[in-house]
């Protein structure tokens, strides 16, 4: 008996069907290698499993991370200096999703960071959360607010942030947000303040490329904002 003939229109309208099926906010986390952060506030996503990245922010600042489970990664961050100066700076952060939907999202922040001396020193610790919301199930539009405490005694700070991405195509994107940092004790009262920020996102699976500028409160001040991430998914 000869083997029965599919129409080819029948592949035609599966074709179709695949292609109209709307992403997910799951899929979000494989179109582009910034999609752990906004401009410097950080989103609720988190990379894939079994994801190895690197990234420079600002040229001075250096990261790597690994995202060893669905919703959790860790990341490194670190500014190398010279050996005269005698200084470590070094940040460790564990980034875990608490609640993952294609409209909403949630995670916890747990870091440990310090400026060390070579020969000794201690660690300030920090925690926080990130709320991400999708306008739509492939979340081309989102708003993510977060807030982060650093836990240093009488020094305690808490830097509130609440940042925006629009996709404008597969590859590019608008991102724009506004970081306020609180102190908790006059002894630290300097470091309150603002930064607004806008930046153009370009990016793939693999690599991301964010370029932008900054305005804070003081004097006005205009910072250039660079962010590039190079992402070996499994």
């Amino acid at each position: 008996m000869r083997p029965r003939a599919f129409p080819a229109t029948a592949f035609c309208t599966a074709a179709v069907l695949a292609a109209a099926t709307p992403a997910t906010a799951d899929d979000v986390r494989l179109q582009t290698a910034h999609v752990d952060r906004v401009v410097l506030m950080p989103t609720a996503f988190s990379h894939p499993r079994g994801t190895f990245f690197v990234s420079d922010v600002e040229i001075a600042l250096l990261q790597a991370g690994y995202a060893f489970a669905d919703g959790s990664q860790v990341t490194i961050s670190t500014v190398p200096l010279p050996e005269d100066i005698g200084l470590a700076p070094l940040d460790i952060s564990v980034k875990h999703a608490l609640y993952m939907d294609d409209r909403v999202q949630a995670a916890v922040i747990g870091s440990v960071t310090g400026l060390l001396p070579l020969d000794g020193g201690g660690f300030l610790g920090r925690v926080g959360g990130v709320i991400t919301l999708c306008a739509t199930r492939a979340c081309t539009t989102s708003v993510h607010m977060s807030t982060n405490v650093i836990l240093g005694g009488p020094a305690t700070i808490a830097a509130n942030s609440i940042g925006a991405i629009v996709r404008l195509s597969e590859r590019t994107s608008l991102l724009f947000e506004a970081d306020v940092t609180i102190p908790f004790s006059v002894a630290v009262a300097a470091t309150n303040g603002l930064l607004v920020s806008g930046a153009w996102r370009f990016g793939s699976r693999n690599w991301g490329l964010d370029l932008g500028l900054g305005v804070s409160d003081a004097q006005g001040a205009v910072i250039p904002f660079f962010a590039a991430t190079h992402r070996w998914l499994p």
